[in-house]
């Protein structure tokens, strides 16, 4: 009609149940007063087969991915990704391969131990019982964050590796650590402490999908590690990806490509 129909998928708890004496059941939330999961951000919508909307969204209170679809009464809810750490399902896009949802998205790894640590553009394919993934783009030079370095390691700000502690510093300044690098001990700032990144240093930023004539999915993305601007598309083996602009040129300067993509192919 005239009016746009709100309807909340997630991110609002079921319980405790709603008291009708204070608060407006019929309201935006039905009445719930309590707070709920942070979801929704890198949200992206597409239409299924059957004529009904799915979306694919990141859930930030849980660094995972998610995935909601409607059947005609009701939306179906799915985790589609949650690792222990990780945190995966930024910029997410949602396409449907045929009758097959298809989600694009980056995912931060920790690393085992002293280095950097992973970022990755991934596909995830739904099926009858569940989801299958796939690798397009990794990046294992990734500046650490704090709590992505594992087996006993801290991330150094300068450096961004994952560093053991060292034991020759001596004494260190206020606000630094004596930790082991390239093999050296010296003091240098840890990050302990979880930062914004309006532009995270990582592979698959801004990641955007479109269909190939004659079948198949394009993705293009942004990884703001080197500055370049990418596109990618399976091969016979595996997924290949090429530079469209951005990184090292050839008069020696560097430039930094890529922020905002989106992406159309034609036949």
């Amino acid at each position: 009609g005239d009016r746009v129909a709100w309807e909340i998928i997630d991110g609002v708890p079921s319980t405790p149940a709603p008291d009708g004496e204070v608060a407006n059941l019929k309201g935006f939330r039905g009445g719930q007063t309590e707070p709920g999961d942070d979801v929704g951000i890198w949200s992206s919508l597409a239409i299924q087969s059957n004529g009904q909307p799915a979306v694919a969204y990141y859930d930030r209170s849980n660094k995972a991915l998610k995935y909601a679809s409607f059947n005609g009464t009701a939306w179906e809810i799915a985790i589609v990704q949650d690792e222990p750490l990780a945190d995966v399902g930024k910029y997410a896009k949602l396409a449907f391969d045929g009758d097959t949802a298809v989600i694009a998205y980056q995912t931060l790894e920790p690393s085992e131990g002293a280095g950097f640590i992973s970022s990755k553009v991934r596909l995830v394919r739904q099926t009858g019982n569940g989801f299958t993934f796939e690798d397009i783009a990794v990046s294992e030079d990734t500046p650490c964050r704090s709590g992505f370095c594992g087996g006993g390691t801290q991330c150094v700000a300068d450096v961004g590796l994952c560093a053991n502690t060292g034991t020759t510093c001596g004494t260190c300044a206020t606000g630094e650590d004596c930790v082991t690098v390239d093999g050296a001990d010296s003091c240098q700032v840890l990050l302990t402490n979880a930062k914004i990144e309006p532009y995270p240093v990582a592979t698959g930023l801004y990641i955007a999908l479109a269909e190939i004539p004659g079948g198949g999915i394009g993705v293009a993305y942004y990884d703001r590690v080197v500055g370049t601007l990418n596109i990618a598309a399976k091969g016979a083996d595996a997924w290949e990806s090429v530079v469209v602009d951005g990184g090292p040129q050839t008069d020696g300067t560097v430039s930094d490509v890529g922020v905002g993509a989106s992406l159309f192919i034609s036949d």
